[in-house]
């Protein structure tokens, strides 16, 4: 099936992890110069892994056969997996920042990622899409992930209250049901920080094979981008750092603060009185006066 995903198996180090207090003295051996130097399991011999280790030939094999694997070939094999992921996730650089330190570096990371988006994204194009969103008769919003899941809710939270019909969906099988829903009029916007998540990706053609216009906020040159009518391409770097957040997160919510910000200058007087009843109501059940943000 087009975008379906399928899960990897367990991991080696979670295997080893797993199967640690079972395995004989010998086997723990193998195993912790597997895990010190895996460059050198994933290039030596049996014979070699054997020597280092201080055991037989045959403990490496019975070894590799305790964690699953038919013998040493697979077992590089699933070291060259782990070691695909970076060196950082396996050996993470100690966090040295006193908390001062570590709020600074953080917002500069944040602020960085924030002023590339002048030198990549272009206002024209936003000020266009802002108009396609602005009289659409309704909004289906998809995000997929830990940080476009949370944009994808403040998109509707953004959108509905200009008076807009806005509906934020996380769930891979209702995005592709609702997809299905979607007809001309209406606007798929579809948010992925990388644009390779299989599912998503399926649902944004589905949207788009029934007339709805699509809209991406992605990666740039990735599938999303290429499957929607659409595409606000972006791109941050990660920090080096495995315990920093991902920045690319708040250039996210600061695109949809952008295309709210447009829709709501277009849409005038009717996101206008919108807003005046949010805040009617809120200042009366809450705030006792307009000087609070509207919403929490």
């Amino acid at each position: 099936m087009p975008g379906e995903t399928k899960a990897a198996p367990e991991d080696l180090l979670s295997r080893i992890a797993r199967l640690g207090p079972t395995l004989h003295p010998a086997e723990r051996r193998v195993a912790d110069l597997v895990l010190e130097d895996m460059e050198f399991a994933v290039h030596a011999r049996t014979t070699e892994i054997a020597a280092r280790a201080q055991v037989s030939a045959a403990t490496v094999t019975r070894f590799c056969r305790t964690v699953g694997c038919d013998g040493l070939r697979e077992l590089k094999l699933d070291l060259a997996r782990l070691l695909a992921v970076g060196d950082r996730y396996l050996h993470p650089r100690p966090v040295r920042l006193s908390n001062s330190e570590a709020m600074v570096e953080i917002i500069s990371q944040v602020h960085r990622s924030l002023e590339s988006l002048v030198d990549q994204v272009s206002d024209k194009d936003l000020k266009r899409l802002a108009a396609v969103i602005a009289k659409a008769k309704r909004i289906v919003i998809f995000g997929g992930g830990g940080g476009s899941s949370m944009a994808a809710l403040e998109a509707e939270n953004r959108f509905f209250r200009l008076g807009l019909h806005a509906t934020a969906c996380n769930d891979a099988q209702l995005q592709l049901m609702m997809a299905a829903t979607l007809t001309s009029g209406e606007v798929l916007l579809v948010l992925s920080i990388t644009g390779r998540y299989g599912p998503i990706i399926q649902a944004a053609e589905v949207g788009g094979q029934y007339g709805a216009h699509t809209i991406s906020i992605t990666a740039p040159d990735s599938p999303l981008s290429r499957a929607t009518d659409d595409a606000v391409k972006f791109h941050v770097e990660e920090p080096e750092s495995i315990f920093a957040p991902t920045p690319a997160r708040y250039v996210l919510i600061a695109l949809i603060d952008i295309l709210a910000y447009e829709v709501a200058k277009l849409r005038g007087k009717t996101a206008i009185e919108a807003m005046r009843r949010i805040k009617y109501q809120l200042v009366h059940t809450r705030d006792k006066d307009d000087s609070e943000p509207l919403g929490d």
